[in-house]
Protein backbone atom coordinates (compact mmCIF):
# COMPACT_ATOMS: atom_id res chain seq x y z
CA UNK A 1 0.00 0.00 0.00
CA UNK A 2 1.09 3.62 -0.56
CA UNK A 3 3.07 4.98 2.45
CA UNK A 4 0.89 8.09 2.91
CA UNK A 5 -2.25 5.97 2.83
CA UNK A 6 -0.68 3.61 5.36
CA UNK A 7 0.12 6.60 7.60
CA UNK A 8 -3.48 7.79 7.38
CA UNK A 9 -4.67 4.32 8.41
CA UNK A 10 -2.21 4.26 11.30
CA UNK A 11 -3.40 7.64 12.59
CA UNK A 12 -7.03 6.50 12.51
CA UNK A 13 -6.15 3.17 14.14
CA UNK A 14 -4.39 5.04 16.97
CA UNK A 15 -7.06 7.68 17.47
CA UNK A 16 -9.93 5.21 17.69
CA UNK A 17 -8.56 3.19 20.69
CA UNK A 18 -7.73 6.46 22.47
CA UNK A 19 -11.27 7.72 21.87
CA UNK A 20 -12.74 4.41 23.04
CA UNK A 21 -10.58 4.58 26.19
CA UNK A 22 -11.67 8.13 27.00
CA UNK A 23 -15.37 7.39 26.45
CA UNK A 24 -15.18 4.11 28.40
CA UNK A 25 -13.51 5.94 31.31
CA UNK A 26 -16.34 8.45 31.27
CA UNK A 27 -18.89 5.63 31.35
CA UNK A 28 -17.21 3.98 34.35
CA UNK A 29 -17.02 7.33 36.15
CA UNK A 30 -20.72 7.92 35.56
CA UNK A 31 -21.48 4.41 36.77
CA UNK A 32 -19.63 4.97 40.02
CA UNK A 33 -21.53 8.17 40.89
CA UNK A 34 -24.96 7.32 39.50
CA UNK A 35 -26.95 4.54 41.12
CA UNK A 36 -29.32 4.31 38.15
CA UNK A 37 -26.40 3.62 35.82
CA UNK A 38 -26.10 -0.18 36.02
CA UNK A 39 -23.36 -2.54 34.93
CA UNK A 40 -25.67 -3.68 32.13
CA UNK A 41 -25.92 -0.08 30.91
CA UNK A 42 -22.14 0.21 30.94
CA UNK A 43 -21.75 -3.06 29.04
CA UNK A 44 -24.29 -2.09 26.39
CA UNK A 45 -22.67 1.30 25.86
CA UNK A 46 -19.20 -0.25 25.67
CA UNK A 47 -20.35 -2.71 22.99
CA UNK A 48 -22.04 0.13 21.10
CA UNK A 49 -18.82 2.16 21.19
CA UNK A 50 -16.82 -0.82 19.89
CA UNK A 51 -19.26 -1.37 17.01
CA UNK A 52 -19.15 2.34 16.23
CA UNK A 53 -15.33 2.23 16.12
CA UNK A 54 -15.36 -0.72 13.70
CA UNK A 55 -17.85 1.10 11.47
CA UNK A 56 -15.60 4.20 11.39
CA UNK A 57 -12.58 2.10 10.37
CA UNK A 58 -14.60 0.37 7.66
CA UNK A 59 -15.98 3.67 6.33
CA UNK A 60 -12.50 5.19 6.23
CA UNK A 61 -11.29 2.21 4.20
CA UNK A 62 -14.16 2.73 1.74
CA UNK A 63 -13.45 6.47 1.53
CA UNK A 64 -9.99 5.59 0.18
CA UNK A 65 -11.74 4.12 -2.86
CA UNK A 66 -12.77 7.67 -3.77
CA UNK A 67 -10.11 9.28 -5.93
CA UNK A 68 -10.87 12.74 -4.50
CA UNK A 69 -10.07 11.54 -0.95
CA UNK A 70 -6.78 9.99 -2.13
CA UNK A 71 -5.96 13.19 -3.99
CA UNK A 72 -6.38 15.23 -0.78
CA UNK A 73 -4.28 12.80 1.28
CA UNK A 74 -1.50 12.36 -1.29
CA UNK A 75 -1.29 15.96 -2.52
CA UNK A 76 1.55 16.36 -5.03
CA UNK A 77 2.20 12.60 -4.79
CA UNK A 78 -1.13 11.85 -6.47
CA UNK A 79 -0.21 10.05 -9.71
CA UNK A 80 -3.50 8.52 -10.85
CA UNK A 81 -4.73 9.38 -14.33
CA UNK A 82 -3.50 9.42 -17.92
CA UNK A 83 0.13 9.97 -18.84
CA UNK A 84 1.82 10.31 -22.22
CA UNK A 85 5.19 8.59 -22.33
CA UNK A 86 7.80 9.06 -25.06
CA UNK A 87 10.97 7.17 -25.87
CA UNK A 88 13.57 7.65 -28.58
CA UNK A 89 15.56 4.58 -29.64
CA UNK A 90 18.42 4.25 -32.11
CA UNK A 91 17.78 1.27 -34.38
CA UNK A 92 20.76 0.73 -36.70
CA UNK A 93 21.57 4.46 -36.53
CA UNK A 94 17.98 5.29 -37.40
CA UNK A 95 16.21 7.15 -34.58
CA UNK A 96 12.78 5.79 -33.73
CA UNK A 97 10.26 7.54 -31.52
CA UNK A 98 7.42 5.72 -29.80
CA UNK A 99 4.62 6.90 -27.55
CA UNK A 100 2.82 5.10 -24.77
CA UNK A 101 -0.53 6.13 -23.33
CA UNK A 102 -0.20 5.11 -19.70
CA UNK A 103 -3.19 4.78 -17.40
CA UNK A 104 -2.49 4.58 -13.65
CA UNK A 105 -5.40 3.58 -11.41
CA UNK A 106 -5.79 2.57 -7.77
CA UNK A 107 -7.44 -0.79 -7.08
CA UNK A 108 -7.30 -3.22 -4.16
CA UNK A 109 -4.90 -0.98 -2.19
CA UNK A 110 -2.26 -0.74 -4.94
CA UNK A 111 -1.65 0.91 -8.31
CA UNK A 112 -2.57 -0.81 -11.56
CA UNK A 113 -0.83 0.24 -14.77
CA UNK A 114 -2.19 -0.21 -18.28
CA UNK A 115 -0.24 0.89 -21.33
CA UNK A 116 -0.84 1.20 -25.09
CA UNK A 117 2.18 1.97 -27.28
CA UNK A 118 1.75 3.58 -30.70
CA UNK A 119 4.14 4.50 -33.49
CA UNK A 120 4.56 7.65 -35.58
CA UNK A 121 1.59 6.61 -37.72
CA UNK A 122 -0.68 6.53 -34.69
CA UNK A 123 -1.02 2.76 -34.91
CA UNK A 124 -1.23 0.75 -31.65
CA UNK A 125 1.65 -1.75 -31.75
CA UNK A 126 1.58 -3.23 -28.22
CA UNK A 127 -0.32 -3.29 -24.94
CA UNK A 128 0.49 -4.32 -21.39
CA UNK A 129 -1.01 -4.52 -17.91
CA UNK A 130 0.71 -4.64 -14.54
CA UNK A 131 -0.81 -5.08 -11.09
CA UNK A 132 2.34 -5.97 -9.11
CA UNK A 133 3.42 -2.40 -8.38
CA UNK A 134 5.43 -0.70 -5.66
CA UNK A 135 5.37 3.05 -4.92
CA UNK A 136 8.15 4.29 -2.63
CA UNK A 137 9.75 7.76 -2.45
CA UNK A 138 7.86 9.03 -5.53
CA UNK A 139 9.10 6.07 -7.58
CA UNK A 140 6.67 3.59 -9.14
CA UNK A 141 8.17 0.20 -10.01
CA UNK A 142 6.38 -2.60 -11.82
CA UNK A 143 7.11 -5.73 -13.86
CA UNK A 144 5.43 -6.12 -17.24
CA UNK A 145 4.72 -8.49 -20.08
CA UNK A 146 4.14 -6.76 -23.40
CA UNK A 147 1.69 -8.21 -25.92
CA UNK A 148 2.70 -7.30 -29.46
CA UNK A 149 -0.35 -6.67 -31.65
CA UNK A 150 1.07 -8.09 -34.90
CA UNK A 151 3.33 -10.79 -33.52
CA UNK A 152 2.32 -13.74 -31.35
CA UNK A 153 5.84 -15.20 -31.15
CA UNK A 154 7.48 -12.41 -29.12
CA UNK A 155 7.17 -12.21 -25.36
CA UNK A 156 8.76 -9.04 -24.02
CA UNK A 157 9.29 -9.22 -20.27
CA UNK A 158 10.88 -6.63 -18.05
CA UNK A 159 10.65 -4.06 -15.30
CA UNK A 160 9.99 -0.31 -15.29
CA UNK A 161 10.94 2.36 -12.75
CA UNK A 162 9.21 5.76 -12.94
CA UNK A 163 10.29 8.71 -10.80
CA UNK A 164 7.59 11.37 -10.48
CA UNK A 165 8.00 15.10 -9.88
CA UNK A 166 6.07 18.34 -10.21
CA UNK A 167 7.82 21.18 -12.05
CA UNK A 168 6.16 24.52 -12.82
CA UNK A 169 2.73 23.01 -12.09
CA UNK A 170 3.39 20.22 -14.62
CA UNK A 171 3.31 16.61 -13.47
CA UNK A 172 6.25 14.79 -15.05
CA UNK A 173 8.23 11.60 -14.70
CA UNK A 174 11.47 10.15 -15.95
CA UNK A 175 12.16 6.46 -15.94
CA UNK A 176 14.07 3.44 -17.10
CA UNK A 177 12.86 0.27 -18.78
CA UNK A 178 14.74 -3.02 -18.53
CA UNK A 179 13.64 -5.89 -20.76
CA UNK A 180 14.75 -9.08 -22.50
CA UNK A 181 14.18 -7.34 -25.84
CA UNK A 182 17.26 -5.12 -25.53
CA UNK A 183 20.64 -5.67 -23.93
CA UNK A 184 20.63 -2.14 -22.49
CA UNK A 185 18.16 -0.08 -20.42
CA UNK A 186 15.97 2.45 -22.21
CA UNK A 187 15.32 5.92 -20.79
CA UNK A 188 11.77 7.23 -20.95
CA UNK A 189 9.93 10.38 -19.94
CA UNK A 190 6.29 11.21 -19.47
CA UNK A 191 3.85 13.96 -18.59
CA UNK A 192 0.33 13.97 -17.24
CA UNK A 193 -2.34 14.83 -19.79
CA UNK A 194 -5.83 16.23 -19.43
CA UNK A 195 -9.09 14.49 -20.33
CA UNK A 196 -9.39 16.27 -23.70
CA UNK A 197 -6.01 15.07 -24.96
CA UNK A 198 -6.69 11.61 -23.52
CA UNK A 199 -9.89 11.38 -25.58
CA UNK A 200 -8.04 12.55 -28.71
CA UNK A 201 -5.35 9.92 -28.28
CA UNK A 202 -7.96 7.20 -27.88
CA UNK A 203 -8.51 7.15 -31.67
CA UNK A 204 -5.98 6.49 -34.42
CA UNK A 205 -6.91 9.71 -36.24
CA UNK A 206 -6.42 11.68 -33.00
CA UNK A 207 -3.00 10.10 -32.47
CA UNK A 208 -1.98 10.93 -36.04
CA UNK A 209 -3.05 14.56 -35.61
CA UNK A 210 -1.13 14.83 -32.34
CA UNK A 211 2.08 13.44 -33.86
CA UNK A 212 1.75 15.71 -36.90
CA UNK A 213 1.36 18.70 -34.57
CA UNK A 214 4.54 17.69 -32.73
CA UNK A 215 6.47 17.62 -35.98
CA UNK A 216 5.48 21.20 -36.78
CA UNK A 217 5.96 22.63 -33.26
Amino acid sequence: MIPKIVNAFNVINKLIPISVGVITSYIIKEYLKNEDFTILNALILSIAILIYSLIIINLFSKFLNWSMIRKIILGKDYIEGQWLQTVEIDNDDKPERKFTLLDISFKSKSYHVHGKTFNNDGEIISIFDSTMTKFIDNTLSYPFKINMIKSDNIDILGNTNLQFSKVNKEHLYIGTVYSNFRSYPVDIRGKKIDDDLSRDLDSESGRKSYIKKLQYD
